[in-house]
């Protein structure tokens, strides 16, 4: 969560720039995001004095601490249910709105320690060759196109061990 700057360094902020030093070294100096000098100068620039004067009704999520509300009961209710769907829901149930992009959504959730990780499938345990000969593969392609334009299919033999291609047959497609 950012934190608010208040009016006296924002005040310091448009002094130093209408001085003529760059934004970037005002922010490194204070010690502030880049991001948010920009914005205060360009809210000064927009609106002038009350540009300066801190929005508290904006802070928070998006500023709409309805919509967040919302969101977060949506997905506390029904914990399968994905950012998107609820962004859906969100912008039929409060039309007037503005609802917060997607990933918004799933950083509030993963904020309230909501998010479900996807499901992962449990590691199959495979079991390759130890010698050469003991497995081979037998690959098909068919229908591709040669740079000519030439239409082919061919079948290609692998030993699994040593990855040797063992043997390898061309021929024209057949249709079936």
């Amino acid at each position: 969560m950012t934190t608010v700057i208040p009016v006296p360094l924002r005040r310091e902020i448009v002094t130093r720039h209408q001085a003529g030093e760059p934004l970037l070294e005002i922010a490194q100096q204070l010690k502030l995001s880049v991001w948010g000098v920009r914005k205060i100068w360009r809210q000064y620039r927009d609106n002038g004095e009350v540009g300066l004067a801190i929005r508290y009704q904006q802070s928070g999520p998006r500023g709409e601490r309805l919509i967040y509300r919302a969101a977060v009961w949506l997905k506390r209710r029904h914990p399968g249910w994905g950012a998107g769907l609820i962004r859906v829901l969100l912008a039929e149930r409060y039309p007037q709105a503005v609802i917060p992009h997607q990933r918004t959504l799933q950083r509030w959730f993963r904020q309230q320690q909501q998010s479900i990780p996807p499901m992962r499938r449990p590691p199959v345990e495979r079991h390759r060759a130890e010698r050469v000969h003991d497995v081979w593969q037998l690959d098909a392609t068919s229908h591709q196109r040669l740079a000519d334009g030439t239409p082919v299919s061919w079948i290609s033999l692998v030993d699994e061990h040593s990855g040797a291609l063992l043997d390898s047959h061309a021929f024209p497609p057949i249709r079936l």
